[in-house]
């Protein structure tokens, strides 16, 4: 196929075992992956897990925006750290935010990563 489009993404991903944030930057067509160009674990500080923990525990509006903003304040600076040494271009990021409450029996999912500030942070710097 003459019109494949490969793009550098980035996929930044938590885990619910709440020990960090994953960042890996691929060049892909959205099918196959052609290039691995990094990969890196951000381990959470354990403020950052205490909050989490709190907002899990009690899903409160001041536990969540707590959780949230601190969360969001960790990618950023993982973000910047990651981006040191890469000379590529992003593309497109993939955010997942960190699941706080997951009952799929009550239809119910809560996340926490302020995709919008994140959005801000990125695109001056990292799309073309």
């Amino acid at each position: 196929m003459d019109n494949i489009k490969w793009v550098n993404a980035l996929g930044i991903m938590s885990g619910a075992s709440m020990d960090g944030a994953e960042f890996s930057l691929i060049k892909t067509d959205g099918i196959d992956v052609y290039e691995v160009y990094k990969n890196q674990k951000f381990l959470y500080p354990e403020d950052l897990k205490k909050l989490i923990r709190k907002a899990s525990a009690n899903l409160s509006e001041e536990n969540i925006v707590e959780a949230d903003e601190i969360f969001t304040s960790f990618i950023l600076k993982a973000f910047d750290e990651f981006m040191t040494d890469v000379d590529e271009k992003i593309d497109i990021i993939g955010f997942e935010g960190h699941t706080i409450r997951f009952e799929p029996e009550n239809h119910c999912i809560v996340q926490i990563g302020d995709a919008q500030t994140i959005s801000n942070h990125f695109k001056p710097y990292y799309f073309f």
